[in-house]
């Protein structure tokens, strides 16, 4: 009652009759002749703008988070990359080795040196407070270092002796 009224008649025309009428439009106002065929022009439908403005601004907003996407990525995986680790001070005390270093987030009581002659040894003592570990000391022997962080990467000093330079 309220809507649009429809159309009650209905109009039976072939395509060829269509086509001729069409041309007749055109020619009758003076404008070029039709060169799509008449059954392409039956085939399509009017575009609903609406569906059409929204599926744009659907594909755009898409772009647009695919594009900021890798903005939120990176700083999240920053923020677990391991933070530097930096050996300051060695002194040597007797048989213990005494190593001081800069940085967060050490496994002090995962620490260990491995040498050629005694294999895996771990620290003798570590205090997280001053940043220092104590290992065993071996005078004369090439001595490697493990630390592990508490992000997962393993830090790897090598200790050589001066006389096997």
């Amino acid at each position: 009652m309220f809507g649009k009224k429809k159309n009650s008649f209905n109009y039976e025309l072939d395509a060829v009759n269509a086509n001729a009428v069409l041309q007749n439009v055109f020619t009758a106002n003076h404008q070029q002749p039709n060169t799509i065929p008449f059954d392409k022009l039956v085939l399509r439908q009017p575009v609903d703008e609406h569906k059409f403005t929204r599926s744009i601004r659907l594909v755009a907003a898409l772009l647009i988070l695919t594009l900021l996407l890798p903005m939120a990525v990176i700083p999240a995986t920053r923020a677990l990359a391991p933070k530097e680790i930096v050996l300051v001070s060695d002194e040597v005390q007797g048989e213990i080795l005494r190593l001081g270093f800069t940085g967060d987030g050490l496994q002090y009581e995962n620490a260990y040196i491995y040498t050629s002659t005694h294999g895996v040894e771990y620290a003798v003592a570590y205090n997280p407070d001053t940043k220092t570990i104590d290992f065993p000391y071996h005078d004369g022997e090439t001595m490697n270092i493990y630390i592990r962080s508490r992000e997962g990467s393993l830090v790897h000093f090598l200790l050589i002796p001066e006389d096997t330079q």
